[in-house]
């Protein structure tokens, strides 16, 4: 965050940060969403997003699409390493197959709060997932609520949670 404060002073990082607009927000919440490409957290630059006139919303929704983007392409790792692991062990089906009978509504809650509040890539347990065949139709709102819930954490603190309890 530090980063993005001394970044926030500079006129051209935030002209540059407000050319591309939301479609910058989401191209961040996307590549931080690849955490082997950027471990660090894109709510991090929300101080410089702010400084350019974005709203805190919409930061949080774009974030929040890019990141989902992102989870896209580690269930997608998975569903091909299962199909390329299924012609060369036809047992690895069988083991999938008992696997992917679990009830939806358990693997949505779990994939909800572990994206939510867990502070590990989410690819973690989509590769597993989408390995042993949970549709990504399954996966999708649990995601989107996860990633919703923790930009919202990040990007405005937590502070405001206390007003809560």
């Amino acid at each position: 965050m530090y980063g993005s404060l001394q970044l926030q002073a500079n006129p051209a990082v935030v002209e540059t940060i407000d050319a591309f607009g939301y479609i910058g927000v989401f191209g961040a919440g996307l590549i931080a969403g690849l955490n082997v490409v950027f471990p660090v957290p894109a709510a991090t630059l929300a101080p410089l997003f702010l400084e350019a006139g974005m709203t805190v919303p919409l930061i949080i929704l774009f974030l929040a699409l890019g990141t989902l983007v992102a989870d896209f392409v580690g269930y997608l790792i998975g569903r091909t390493s299962r199909t390329l692991l299924e012609a060369e062990h036809p047992s690895i089906a069988v083991i999938a197959q008992k696997v992917s009978g679990m009830r939806p509504s358990v693997v949505a809650l779990f994939v909800t709060i572990y994206a939510a509040f867990v502070p590990l890539p989410n690819e973690l347990i989509l590769v597993p997932l989408a390995f042993v065949g949970v549709a990504w139709r399954v996966l999708i709102v649990p995601l989107f609520v996860g990633a919703v819930i923790i930009q919202t954490l990040l990007v405005t603190g937590v502070s405001w949670v206390e007003v809560l309890l």
